[in-house]
């Protein structure tokens, strides 16, 4: 599933990154129907857990890949978490 995110993926003028090729793996393997949901992907090797917010997704990761460290987005790229930013 290539959702149209990844521009920089396309682009002949910067290397995608680590996480621009993990999500793009795991993209290719889900459906449309699971952009809004966020995907913890595994530093180490292969493997990813889906979740329809970020703690689903961490502890199915956590049940799933016990010590290991991830990498959470959702799956048509966008953050998973923004943070309120004010002006005082």
């Amino acid at each position: 599933m290539n959702l149209g995110y990844m521009t920089s993926v396309n682009s002949p003028h910067k290397e995608a990154t680590w996480e621009e090729k993990a999500l793009a793996k795991v993209q290719s393997q889900l459906s449309p129907k699971d952009a809004s949901k966020v995907v913890a992907i595994r530093l180490e090797g292969d493997g990813f857990t889906l979740g329809e917010d970020y703690v689903e997704a961490r502890i199915a990761f956590r049940k799933k890949f016990p010590n290991e460290g991830a990498f959470f987005t959702r799956v048509d790229g966008s953050p998973v978490m923004t943070v309120p930013w004010s002006h005082r």
